[in-house]
């Protein structure tokens, strides 16, 4: 489906959008995929397939008030999506409301200009692959080990974000870190890591 609307860009439009996605996707089996251009300055893409609910949303020239309360209620409303990808959207802060996509698998940030994670963020406790990379990362949140599940975690181009040396230990699952100051494969020694 590929709908365009040159000045439709209020929440009731994107609410009415949101809901086809959710109406045509409903069954599993069904594979849907589909591109909705919001306004000029914003498109999403949803694809409903075997690996989970695919979601891609692509600012252009946005302002930040717009890409945040876009941004709610766009979490709000896509409440099963396990895959988000907001990357190259210049991105400044990310709405509190992320904190509410409970299913949430793998959440792609890399390449927009964040200053911080919410606090909110620990409560995708499915989360197992964060990529944060090429962003204004000063520090990570105080809840953010409470993501039990991480697996890969991708922090490179952070220049001033400072990480706990025994970071590995925090995440039990952890088998990747990459950031510019500690890089950790699960295949090398652990205790060469922490020395």
């Amino acid at each position: 489906m590929n709908i365009r609307c040159s000045n439709s860009g209020n929440e009731d439009f994107l609410n009415t959008i949101l809901w086809e996605f959710k109406k045509q996707s409903s069954n599993d089996w069904e594979y849907y995929s589909g591109d909705v251009k919001v306004s000029p300055y914003l498109t999403i893409r949803y694809k409903n397939t075997y690996r989970g609910k695919f979601l891609r949303v692509k600012y252009a020239n946005a302002s930040k008030d717009y890409t945040l309360s876009t941004q709610e209620t766009i979490y709000s409303s896509m409440k099963n999506v396990t895959y988000l990808d907001l990357c190259l959207n210049k991105l400044e802060s990310l709405h509190d409301s992320i904190g509410s996509l409970v299913e949430l698998k793998v959440l792609i940030l890399s390449d927009n200009q964040l200053g911080s994670l919410p606090e909110t963020i620990s409560s995708l406790k499915k989360l197992w692959h964060l990529n944060a990379r090429k962003n204004n990362l000063k520090e990570l949140p105080k809840t953010f080990f409470e993501l039990t599940n991480i697996k890969e975690l991708i922090l490179t181009g952070n220049k001033e974000l400072v990480l706990p040396r025994n970071i590995a230990q925090q995440f039990n699952l952890l088998k990747t870190l990459e950031s510019d100051t500690i890089n950790f494969n699960k295949e090398e020694s652990l205790l060469e890591f922490i020395k």
